[in-house]
């Protein structure tokens, strides 16, 4: 722990000599001037060159016609394969899908999944056979 001190005063020394010039001399102050900061700070953005009628961009076609720049956009270029993305059922994302493969899972495991399953299907039958009626009093 005697050289943690030691060596962070090395370092802030390095800095310090890092930022000096070759030949001893502070580096020469900032300009402010008017025309310096407009020339860092202009936003002016120049006009796309529209010479050609139509133009191929990633993901969009541009073309002039009647008058007026129209822009088409394509479709994806890869759909998205079965498996890598969510559906409306609300099941996990299988990485396998593609391959047929199984996940992995312990005996435990799907011991419990068919005990759940069982006791859902059981809560409906239940629920099936319950009729509930609404009486309103006045």
């Amino acid at each position: 722990m005697r050289t943690a001190p030691l060596a962070l005063a090395v370092l802030l020394l390095a800095g310090a000599a890092l930022a000096q010039t070759a030949d001893g001399r502070q580096s020469p102050p900032p300009d402010y001037s008017r025309e310096k900061l407009r020339q860092i700070f202009s936003n002016t953005v120049e006009a796309p060159d529209h010479d050609r009628n139509i133009e191929f961009t990633p993901g969009a076609v541009l073309f002039k016609a009647l008058g007026m720049r129209w822009r088409i956009n394509c479709l994806p270029l890869l759909a998205p394969l079965p498996g890598s993305f969510r559906t409306t059922t609300g099941y996990n994302v299988d990485p396998f899908a593609l391959t047929g493969t199984e996940i992995a899972q312990t005996p435990r495991t799907f011991a419990a999944r068919r005990a759940i399953s069982a006791e859902m299907k059981r809560i409906e039958r239940t629920e099936k056979a319950k009729k509930a009626k609404v009486v309103v009093k006045p």
